[in-house]
């Protein structure tokens, strides 16, 4: 899988947590009057919102790698960020508007509003960050969170003014709002593919063996490669591959420096037990053959 397949599919992923959320959101929407308050029905709807699309946007590098575990914890972790998101961004909105001398505790604020508006898109900012940074969550990596946050935040933002604009001005229009989800969702992915490869450091281009042509591009400041199936790049289906084989760090400056933990390690045709690498070295994991550089 090329880096470009991988983007696109990220952006893909992303839409279908949004096609996930919509029929959700819409089934509150037909009982919105049974809600105490219009601000507990905002919670609620970017609760569900959060949880649906944090979801998919979370299990994306498991799906990617056809890790379930992997796709398991990201979902997991994905939805805990979204719930919490949701509540947050309900509240978030509840707070301009009560700046600006409005409320969302009313039953039925006035929606059509400029404010009433900027507010909720506000709130959806924050859903989208809580979405983006559920992967850095799973992976435990500050840097793919932030990537993540900032994507998720303007991608919310926008495609949360789109749903509250439609939702407002025509409330009967179910197509326009899903479309709003879907700019959302698409947006989240499509940001964080961008930010990932303007901040990327390399990739690792697979040679050989059942992974042949697959990418991994290096957006983290840790990678561990092995066997087992909960690793960064796992090599599964080759030989002479130990559960943890080696780990790559990113250092100041942008340099990768690989360093063998169980089994060996070839650079170039040498083995070592760590190296700093250059731009299209070979790196000899087992028996599958990867090379380093800027793919795409």
């Amino acid at each position: 899988m090329t880096n470009f397949v991988r983007r696109l599919l990220i952006v893909v992923v992303g839409m279908l947590g949004a096609l996930l959320a919509w029929p959700l959101i819409e089934a509150c929407a037909s009982g919105q009057g049974a809600f105490p308050s219009y601000l507990v029905y905002s919670v609620v709807v970017g609760v569900v919102a959060g949880a649906a699309m944090g979801a998919f946007f979370g299990s994306t590098e498991g799906l990617l790698g056809a890790s379930p575990r992997k796709a398991l914890v990201g979902a997991l972790s994905g939805i805990a960020t979204g719930i919490a998101g949701g509540v947050l961004g309900g509240l978030a909105a509840q707070a301009i508007l009560f700046l600006s001398g409005e409320s969302l505790m009313q039953s039925s604020p006035r929606t059509l509003d400029a404010g009433f508006i900027l507010a909720r898109a506000a709130g959806w900012a924050i859903v989208g960050l809580a979405i983006g940074v559920s992967e850095g969550v799973r992976a435990k990596s500050a840097k793919k969170a932030a990537l993540g946050a900032i994507g998720g935040t303007v991608g919310g933002f926008l495609g949360g003014l789109l749903f509250v604009w439609i939702g407002a001005a025509a409330p009967l229009f179910l197509a326009g709002r899903l479309i709003a989800l879907l700019v959302m969702g698409g947006l989240i992915g499509l940001l964080y593919c961008l930010l990932e490869r303007r901040f990327a450091v390399g990739t690792f281009k697979a040679l050989n063996g059942p992974l042949k042509g697959k990418e991994y591009i290096v957006n983290q400041r840790r990678l561990s490669i092995g066997a087992d199936a909960g690793r960064d790049i796992a090599l599964r289906g080759y030989r002479d591959v130990a559960p943890l084989h080696a780990s790559v760090k990113v250092e100041r400056g942008g340099k990768l420096l690989i360093e063998r933990k169980d089994g060996a390690l070839v650079v170039n045709e040498k083995d070592v037990q760590s190296a700093r690498l250059e731009l299209d070295d070979v790196i000899k994991i087992g028996s599958a053959k990867f090379l380093y550089g800027y793919f795409g």
